[in-house]
C-alpha cells in the first residue's frame, strides 16, 4: 500500500512541477507561425501569424527559409499587418525572405504580419523554417518572448496539387516530451514495482538454470564415479572366481 500511495505522489508531483509548468509556459510565450490560405492555379499563399498572448510587442524579425527547388516567392503582402512599419522586406535572395516589422504603439493580440505567395516550380516536399534570428520584442524591456515557431511542410504531387501541413517541427517537439515523461515515470513504476517482480523472475530463473547444470553436473560425476567404483569391483569378482 506504501508503494501505491510512492507512485501516486509522483504522478502528482509530475503533473504540478513538469507538465504543468510547461503547458504553462507554452501558453503564456508569443507564438509566431505559418498558416495556409489558399492553393489556386499553381499558387499558394500563406501568412506569417503573430499570437502575443500576454505580451505586448513593438518588433519582430521574422526571417525564414524555403524550399526554392519547389517554391518561388512572387509576392509579400503587408497590407493587413498588426504593424504599420517594415524595416525589412526582401525576397530577392533565393530561398531565404527576410521581413523586420516594428510599431511604435505596440501590438497586443493575434493577427497577420505578411501574407506571401509563391509559384510552385515542382512536385516535392517543401518547408518553411523560421530562421535563428527569428525574435518577437517585448515593449518594455525588448526582450525577446518567442516560443519555439512552428515550421510549415507543402506536400506537392505529381500533379502540382498541394496539401499543407502545419506545425510539424512543434507538433514532433511536444510529442518527444510527452514521450520522454511517460519514459519517466515508467522509470519509476519500474523501480518501485518491477525491479521486485522481474529481478524475483530473474533471479529464480537464474537459480534455476544454476541448479539444473549443478545437477546435471553433479550426476555426471557420480556416473563417472560408480564406473570407476564398478571397475575394480568387477576385476575382483573375476580374479575371485578364477581362483
Amino acid at each position: 500500500m506504501k508503494k501505491y500511495i510512492k507512485l501516486i505522489s509522483l504522478s502528482i508531483f509530475l503533473i504540478l512541477f513538469i507538465i504543468l509548468p510547461y503547458k504553462v509556459y507554452a501558453e503564456e510565450q508569443t507564438i509566431l507561425e505559418f498558416k495556409h490560405i489558399d492553393f489556386e492555379n499553381d499558387t499558394i499563399i500563406t501568412s506569417i501569424n503573430i499570437n502575443t498572448n500576454e505580451y505586448e510587442v513593438n518588433g519582430v524579425t521574422a526571417d525564414f527559409t524555403y524550399s526554392s527547388d519547389i517554391l518561388e516567392v512572387v509576392e509579400i503582402d503587408t497590407s493587413n499587418s498588426l504593424f504599420e512599419s517594415f524595416a525589412e522586406n526582401d525576397y530577392s535572395q533565393t530561398g531565404l525572405v527576410y521581413l523586420s516589422c516594428f510599431s511604435t504603439n505596440g501590438v497586443k493580440g493575434e493577427g497577420e504580419i505578411a501574407r506571401i505567395k509563391f509559384r510552385v516550380v515542382s512536385s516535392g516536399k517543401a518547408t518553411l523554417q523560421f530562421t535563428s534570428d527569428t525574435v518577437v520584442l517585448e515593449s518594455d524591456n525588448s526582450t525577446n518572448v518567442l516560443s519555439i515557431p512552428e515550421t510549415q511542410i507543402y506536400t506537392v504531387n505529381e500533379n502540382l496539387d498541394v496539401l499543407p501541413q502545419t506545425g510539424a517541427d512543434s507538433n514532433l517537439i511536444a510529442i518527444t516530451i510527452i514521450v520522454f515523461l511517460i519514459a519517466i515515470v515508467m522509470l519509476v513504476i519500474f523501480t518501485l514495482f518491477g525491479f521486485t517482480i522481474w529481478g524475483s523472475i530473474y533471479l529464480s530463473l537464474g537459480k534455476w538454470q544454476i541448479r539444473t547444470e549443478a545437477q546435471i553436473g553433479i550426476s555426471d560425476k557420480k556416473k563417472k564415479n560408480i564406473l570407476d567404483i564398478k571397475k575394480p569391483a568387477q576385476k575382483n569378482i573375476h580374479k575371485d572366481k578364477q581362483k
